[in-house]
């Protein structure tokens, strides 16, 4: 049995045109969220080491900003329609009495990192370290975003975010 090795194994699917052609087949970029892996407890920093993976489908292009924020389907608003009357209102008690006495696991972050540039193909790991605070305690919703401030002109601009949710 044979080894692919990944830099073999990227050059396999550029040539195939798996990541190296855009969804809508134009010359621009399309980056994406491939991957957010399960947070890992960082000892040293008393938090959360949450790493993931971001990957260019089209062209290459220059700087951007890739963002892990901590999310609250509940503040959708297609959720929140689909909630009852009575239901709306026990969930806005809720987020008042939590914003009037906040718990630790309850706390909103949101990191940035920028990435330089990403070529054809290319895939980058990305580890984010939030000092103080385990995400999965016991339940963790977390939103990963490639190029959240837009900076980009992509071919599939709707496809930049990927959601990581555990239940505890």
């Amino acid at each position: 049995m044979k080894t692919i090795i990944p830099s073999v194994f990227f050059a396999i699917l550029i040539l195939s045109g798996s990541l190296a052609e855009s969804t809508d087949g134009s010359r621009k970029p399309d980056l994406v969220i491939l991957k957010i892996e399960r947070p890992q407890y960082a000892q040293n920093v008393n938090g959360s080491r949450i790493t993931l993976a971001v990957a260019n489908r089209g062209r290459e292009c220059g700087a951007f900003t890739v963002t892990l924020e901590d999310y609250d389907p509940v503040k959708r608003e297609d959720l929140w329609n689909d909630l009852s009357k009575i239901e709306q209102q026990t969930l806005e008690n809720q987020i008042i009495y939590m914003a009037q006495y906040p718990h630790e696991s309850d706390r909103y972050f949101k990191l940035k990192k920028r990435i330089s540039k990403l070529r054809m193909g290319e895939v980058k790991k990305l580890t984010f370290t939030l000092k103080n605070h385990w995400v999965l305690d016991p339940d963790c919703e977390l939103k990963a975003c490639a190029d959240s401030s837009n900076q980009i002109d992509e071919s599939d601009e709707g496809n930049n975010c990927k959601l990581f949710v555990s239940r505890g």
